[in-house]
């Protein structure tokens, strides 16, 4: 079962693949996306990929409920 969106961009920001501000900007335009109103994680995942805002390597880690890691020291695991 797919974590609720509310997690989801929580997981998004608390890993650090985007930042708050960039999160809020996505959220936003988001939630003009027809569909967008359907509590599913896995739509929204699906949609920031395609916005290549994260990669579906980050997208599976974080439907599995997992903030990461995303970073090797100073090396983002993409």
């Amino acid at each position: 079962m797919a974590i609720p969106v509310k997690d989801f961009w929580r997981l998004v920001v608390q890993s650090r693949v985007l930042t708050a501000d960039q999160g809020k900007v996505l959220s936003r335009k988001y939630a003009s996306v027809r569909g967008s109103g359907v509590d599913d994680s896995r739509v929204l995942g699906e949609w920031l990929v395609s916005e290549n805002a994260i990669s579906r390597y980050q997208l599976r880690v974080l439907l599995a409920g997992r903030a990461g890691p995303f970073n090797y020291g100073a090396f983002p695991v993409c």
